[in-house]
């Protein structure tokens, strides 16, 4: 079984449909806390965004890039995320160019929007407002990324095949705005990836164990 083969994994993510998405997205229930909505709520006027999972191969195994964000006292603080940001609609002909624009500035890497391979299950975030459209992304190679300082207090490069076993999950605590939470999180060394990453990598990691197995 090779994973690492571009071709392959190219051709599985283009031909996801619906169906594939729908079969995986029951996967996400145990990172959504109680209540949480995941879609737009009647009447509300969500913020349009757009993220970039980065995946990329380096000594025989699949990576994806992750940051740490900045804790500057938002809603997002100091929590593990993807590349990404609000769409500018001067300057974005989607959220596509927003998830690249945005990962340009904040980890300082030019990408092309030919290596963009398929578009996950947008997500709404309700402590913020957001409506996150998640993008994943091949790359031949590791990038060299540099952190915008003012934005990104780190740069993550973590193993896909953490994010395709049951033992990766734990239950931790977490500050927010709000006060401390409890959530499920990925577990990678001390890094806790837990809220709409952990979502968006359920469905992800979901999909990817499908396309291993079908490697065989």
């Amino acid at each position: 079984m090779n994973i690492l083969d571009r071709d392959k994994f190219t051709s599985f993510y283009k031909s996801l449909k619906e169906k594939d998405f729908t079969q995986c997205r029951s996967s996400a229930s145990l990172f959504i806390p109680n209540g949480r909505l995941l879609t737009v709520p009647e009447g509300a006027t969500p913020f349009h965004s757009g993220v970039m999972i980065m995946c990329y191969p380096e000594n025989g195994e699949l990576n994806l890039v992750f940051i740490r964000r900045t804790e500057d006292g938002r809603a997002h603080s100091g929590q593990i995320a993807f590349p990404g940001g609000r769409f500018e609609p001067d300057s974005d002909k989607d959220t596509v160019d927003t998830a690249i624009r945005e990962s340009e500035e904040e980890v300082g890497s030019a990408l092309n929007r030919k290596d963009v391979l398929c578009h996950l299950t947008p997500l709404y975030i309700p402590p913020s407002g957001f409506l996150v459209d998640p993008y994943l992304m091949f790359l031949d190679e590791k990038p060299v990324l540099k952190a915008s300082p003012d934005e990104v207090a780190e740069i993550l490069h973590i193993p896909f095949s953490c994010f395709l076993k049951n033992e990766s999950i734990l239950q931790s605590e977490f500050s927010t705005i709000t006060g401390k939470v409890q959530a499920p999180c990925w577990v990678w060394g001390d890094v806790k990836i837990w809220g709409a990453t952990a979502i968006i990598m359920s469905e992800l990691g979901c999909l990817e164990r499908r396309r291993r197995e079908d490697l065989g």
